[in-house]
């Protein structure tokens, strides 16, 4: 089967933490996988689940995370996280800074400092 248009994201988000960038997709956010991703790093290393957020923290200079969001045209865009990646984040890297675009300013600062 041949498709007849060229599909474009309508949304892509890119989140990178520690040196890995990852961007979501259909079914999970971006910011979801990467922390997914380090949990499998950690699994892999054999870090004992207990200790699997220091490990993280540790290994990402304290647990700091980066989001943003490209349009179309190459700009930057709002890209705060949504409400379920927050709550994995601050569930997973407690106390979590964020890096994020918000109308074309960059804001930096915790989890819990974050309008909604």
């Amino acid at each position: 089967m041949s498709r007849t248009h060229r599909e474009r994201p309508s949304k892509v988000v890119y989140a990178q933490m520690g040196g890995l960038t990852v961007r979501n997709d259909s079914s999970c956010c971006a910011e979801r996988r990467l922390l997914a991703l380090w949990r499998e790093l950690a699994r892999v290393k054999g870090v004992p689940s207990h200790r699997v957020t220091l490990w993280i923290r540790r290994k990402t200079s304290g647990g700091r995370i980066t989001v943003w969001r490209r349009l179309c045209d190459g700009t930057l865009a709002c890209a705060f996280p949504c409400s379920l990646c927050r709550m994995a984040l601050e569930r997973g890297l407690a106390p979590c800074r964020v890096t994020c675009s918000a109308d074309g300013v960059w804001y930096q600062g915790r989890l819990d400092e974050m309008r909604t």
